[in-house]
């Protein structure tokens, strides 16, 4: 049985996979996983891709047997980041490529409401903070992350 934190990682994976080319998005993933790599596990046929890295959690507790990610009066939670990987021929292709990632990744995110997690307590997917482009990880290759804040609630028999 997978846990509520593991089921929200794949669902933002599944809402990144809509990353298809067509439409709005700008690019068409090669990869993409809940499961955590890194651009150095990238082959060169395998960008652009995406993956899920799960953060740093608080919780409130909302009864004796039930909490909630982050203070139950903010707009704070789980924070879940996912991370866009481009790579291009030169440093102007790939910059462009790096912002094209992120509206990527914005526009599929912030357009599927709840991560299509209904019933699963999720209240809220919160856009917390764009990280700049991590260049020189690999040569012609970039980075971008994106934080999210998810509020949702567990119990001791349900996590």
């Amino acid at each position: 049985m997978s846990s509520k934190r593991l089921n929200i990682l794949k669902a933002f994976d599944t809402t990144l996979a809509n990353i298809d080319g067509t439409g709005d998005y700008n690019n068409t993933l090669v990869r993409h996983s809940h499961k955590y790599f890194t651009i150095s596990d990238l082959g060169p046929g395998e960008f652009p891709a995406t993956t899920v890295a799960p953060g740093i959690a608080d919780f409130s507790m909302l009864t004796n047997c039930k909490y909630t990610s982050g203070p139950r009066t903010q707009d704070e939670g789980w924070i879940v980041s996912t991370i866009g990987y481009v790579s291009k021929d030169t440093q102007e292709d790939l910059s462009e490529a790096c912002e094209d990632m992120i509206e990527d990744m914005l526009r599929a995110i912030l357009n599927n409401d709840q991560l299509g997690l209904a019933g699963s307590e999720v209240h809220q997917v919160i856009l917390k903070r764009i990280m700049h482009p991590f260049y020189g990880l690999r040569e012609n290759a970039a980075a971008v992350e994106i934080f999210w804040a998810v509020k949702y609630d567990f119990s001791k028999t349900d996590l």
